[in-house]
C-alpha cells in the first residue's frame, strides 16, 4: 500500500474477526476493542502498547448486497451468513502520537489522497484485464457498464472530501488558542 510507504507514520488496515485473508484477523487488544465496537456500533480509540501506536477503529458495515454476497460466497470465507448492515470488520488507523499538529494533519490528508489515487489506478489496470472490461472514461457505473477514469474519480472524490475535511479542520473543537 502506498500509504504505508509514505513518510507519514500512519498505518491503515481493514480487520475482522472473520476475514477472508487470515492476516486481517484481529489479535490481542484489538479483539477486545472490536467486540466493544460491535456492541456499541461506534468507533473506539485506544493506545496499543505492544505496537506503540494510538489506534482508531471504525465500523465497516455491509452496506450493499454485493458486499454480503461476495463475502458469503468467497472460497476462503470463514463465515457464510453475513447479512446487510452487519458489522463485518473495522477500518483501523494507527499513529504513533495521540495528537497531531496542523502541519502533520495536512501531510496525512495529502498522503491519503495520493494513496487513494494510486489504489484506484491499480484497480483500473486490473479491470482492463477482465474478459469483458468496462469502458473507462468520464461516465459512472449507474450510467451503464462504465468506470470513471482516474481524473474523473479523483475530481469527484476531491469535491466530496474537501468540504468535509475543511469542516473538520475548522471546527471549533479542533481549534486551539495556544
Amino acid at each position: 500500500m502506498n500509504l504505508e510507504k509514505s513518510p507519514v507514520p500512519l498505518g491503515l488496515f481493514l480487520g475482522s474477526d472473520f476475514p477472508i485473508v487470515s492476516t486481517n484477523k484481529f489479535s490481542g487488544l484489538q479483539v477486545e476493542k472490536f467486540i466493544q465496537l460491535k456492541q456499541q456500533s461506534a468507533p473506539v480509540f485506544f493506545y496499543s502498547a505492544d505496537i506503540e501506536r494510538y489506534v482508531a477503529m471504525f465500523p465497516d458495515h455491509a452496506i450493499s448486497e454485493v458486499c454480503v454476497t461476495c463475502h458469503n460466497e468467497h472460497p476462503n470465507t470463514p463465515k457464510q451468513d453475513w447479512k446487510l448492515h452487519d458489522i463485518m470488520g473495522a477500518t483501523t488507523w494507527l499513529y504513533p502520537d495521540e495528537t497531531v499538529s496542523l502541519e502533520e494533519i495536512m501531510d496525512v490528508v495529502f498522503e491519503i489522497r495520493q494513496s487513494i489515487a494510486a489504489a484506484y489506478m491499480k484497480y483500473l489496470d486490473k479491470c482492463k484485464t477482465f474478459q469483458s472490461s468496462p469502458d473507462i472514461g468520464d461516465k459512472w457505473p449507474d450510467q451503464g457498464y462504465y468506470l470513471p477514469d482516474s481524473k474523473t474519480f479523483m475530481d469527484f472524490y476531491e469535491r466530496q472530501a474537501s468540504l468535509k475535511t475543511m469542516s473538520i479542520l475548522l471546527s471549533k473543537n479542533n481549534l486551539r488558542n495556544d
